[in-house]
């Protein structure tokens, strides 16, 4: 999203506190406008991932499906989605209100590991024909991962 620069009318990046053609001065409250912005949407994701970590690990924990599978081969899908609901819970807990680009990457990365854990665990045996589980939560986890790339 790029500033325009209300006197000469040049498109500056959006985290220019100058214009880098007239050196217009932007003011502060802008800035200060798109920060709150973007942390209001992060707090979103971060919330929707949440709720959806916490309903899959409930259902892990208690659908007798789930526990037929996770003695099964696909143990390894219950792992690397574990670890991204471990990463988004400790984004949640410790650095929700951290907006570094740190964050972001981690988020971005316990979203993907989550919803290729859930994919492996969903998707592999609809394929191989064995168990018949349907469950959405590999797309929300990888649209939100998207979707915070995308901020």
């Amino acid at each position: 999203m790029k500033k325009k620069c209300p006197t000469c009318g040049y498109e500056n990046p959006s985290e220019a506190k100058y214009c880098i053609n007239c050196g217009y001065k932007f003011p502060i409250e802008a800035v200060k406008k798109e920060t709150v912005e973007f942390k209001d949407i992060f707090s979103t994701y971060i919330n929707i991932s949440l709720i959806v970590s916490i309903v899959y690990i409930l259902d892990i924990l208690f659908n007798e499906i789930y526990h037929a599978l996770f003695r099964s081969i696909f143990l390894l899908g219950y792992i690397i989605s574990i670890v991204g609901v471990i990463i988004i819970l400790y984004i949640y807990f410790f650095r929700k209100n951290s907006i570094y680009p740190s964050t972001l990457k981690f988020f971005i990365y316990g979203n993907i590991l989550a919803g290729i854990g859930c994919l492996i665990v969903f998707i592999i045996p609809i394929i191989i024909g064995g168990h018949y589980v349907v469950s959405i939560y590999w797309i929300i986890f990888l649209y939100l991962a998207y979707k915070t790339y995308k901020i």
